[in-house]
């Protein structure tokens, strides 16, 4: 890892007109808590009676029901999944400052870019944009509805054949590679899940349908928006809004766009896994991408829907967003198993996809929940279900250790574990059944350390030893795939 050499944390086309985004918006009333776990609103308007301000259930909204967005829809939800919220000076980094974005990222190294694929919108002609965080702004790429193209490569997936718009999720693996090197490919999807939470947190808060599309032919869509697969590639497509008319097929394959870019760094270090996992992930037609969703909708995630205290108030879902922070201390305080159960209800509520990805097998090492047993917990639809008690000082110890020695998971209240048995989903879904359950998992994580800043508590995801990982909750370390990990607490008074 040379610091003289890292790489600039923005993709930024050169020599193309910004379309500047507005500078504010209008504020959203819906809690966060509300919005991360997909309630009240247009997508689940909770018990009668119980329906948070302007939310209508379904069979009264009619055509509310099937929004088409507005530019200012469309820039809310990138601008709070992966926008920049402030700036720091930081003379050691490439510009002389430091952004602060919308979603965590392994080592502040932002590696993950959003397109937009559209219809006219309000506000917005037809055409194919970037997203450019570091100027808070989109650029036109090719004018014009280029829809049907991604239409076609999810296999005419319903959701993205009625959307009037669609993002389109990338990572550039260099930009994460510089400081992690092939484990980068993981946080592709740990980075790329956590940004997909908030904007489906945030299209949810303004009653626009969204859904994740993991499967798609992985050429089309690359080509669409003319990137090096070896070294930008697609990994998710979310749809927002619905009821838009079939677009025209345009009359051949995309020409190269052939825009220049700011480099990212004086030279690249290639490292041949990546591409290759990324290759070997990859769907190649529409009939292989059919199969694909056929199989993993069958399979389906296991529903481990919790019920919670259905929490009322507090910030907004900008709010919290806005306000939250990874932190990096916490006080060993312990926090209230309401709190607990408040987040893993936001944590596991259902992802709204074409393969029912899901946070997968969840378990998390308590050491100081009131009420609870410090010890280690299978999370259950029913419940938590004990799995082993510990001493309090042999847990912190033990997450500690499995956390590469990382003070921050000992000082932690709890310890959230997303795992997976991979035997079962390499059997079900192929080798794309990796980037699935870790996109699920990543997700899920997300709107946990977003709920967490919502009734005033910390969390930040951590690096680990996968066998230790799976040994603490007496799993097998070959089997299972450790697809996540977080701490949460009460964040540390700064000294």
């Amino acid at each position: 890892m040379d610091p003289a050499n890292r790489p600039l944390p923005f993709k930024v086309y050169r020599d193309v007109p910004l379309l500047p985004f507005a500078e504010s918006w209008d504020a959203l009333a819906q809690p966060a808590t509300e919005a991360l776990a997909g309630q009240g609103g247009a997508a689940d308007p909770g018990p009668p009676g119980q329906r948070p301000q302007g939310g209508t259930p379904p069979s009264e909204q009619g055509d509310a029901a099937r929004r088409q967005p507005t530019r200012a829809d469309v820039e809310r939800v990138c601008h709070f999944s992966n926008g920049v919220l402030r700036w720091r000076k930081a003379p050691w980094l490439p510009g002389g400052r430091m952004a602060f974005r919308a979603a965590p990222c392994t080592g502040a190294l932002y590696h993950i870019e959003l397109y937009l694929a559209c219809a006219d919108l309000e506000g917005l002609p037809a055409g194919l944009y970037h997203y450019c965080a570091r100027d808070s702004g989109f650029r036109c790429l090719r004018r014009g509805d280029w829809r049907a193209l991604l239409i076609e490569a999810a296999a005419g997936e319903k959701a993205a054949a009625e959307a009037p718009a669609v993002l389109l999720v990338t990572s550039t693996f260099w930009r994460n590679a510089w400081k992690y090197g092939a484990r980068a490919y993981r946080h592709t999807y740990w980075d790329g899940g956590v940004i997909v939470a908030n904007a489906l947190a945030v299209a949810h808060a303004l009653e626009l349908p969204a859904k994740v599309v993991m499967g798609f032919v992985d050429a089309a869509v690359n080509q669409l928006i003319d990137v090096d697969p070896d070294r930008e590639a697609a990994i998710a497509l979310v749809t927002l809004g619905d009821g838009a008319s079939a677009p025209r097929a345009p009359a051949g394959p995309p020409e190269r766009i052939g825009l220049a870019t700011d480099p990212l760094s004086a030279y690249e270090e290639r490292f041949d896994v990546i591409p290759a996992a990324h290759a070997a992930t990859s769907l190649t037609n529409e009939r292989e991408v059919r199969a694909w969703r056929r199989a993993a909708q069958a399979a389906g995630p296991a529903d481990y829907r919790l019920t919670s205290s259905r929490h009322r108030g507090g910030p907004s879902i900008e709010e919290a967003i806005i306000r939250r922070r990874s932190t990096r201390s916490f006080a060993a305080e312990p926090i209230t198993r309401a709190q607990l159960l408040e987040l893993l209800a936001c944590a596991m509520a259902p992802i709204p996809s074409d393969a029912g990805i899901g946070p997968g097998s969840v378990h998390i090492a308590a050491s100081a929940v009131e009420g609870m047993d410090p010890g280690t917990y299978l999370v259950e639809q029913s419940g938590l279900t004990l799995i082993r008690t510990w001493p309090q000082r042999d847990i912190r110890a033990a997450v500690m250790r499995m956390s590469l020695d990382q003070e921050l998971a000992a000082e932690a209240s709890v310890n959230v574990a997303f795992l997976a048995d991979l035997d079962g989903v390499l059997d079900r879904l192929g080798d794309r059944g990796w980037r699935a359950v870790h996109m699920g998992a990543a997700i899920a994580a997300g709107r946990l350390e977003v709920a967490a800043q919502a009734l005033g508590l910390g969390a930040t995801g951590l690096t680990f030893f996968d066998d230790e990982v799976a040994e603490l909750f007496g799993l097998g370390g070959a089997r299972t795939g450790v697809c996540y990990l977080a701490a949460v607490g009460v964040p540390a008074r700064p000294r």
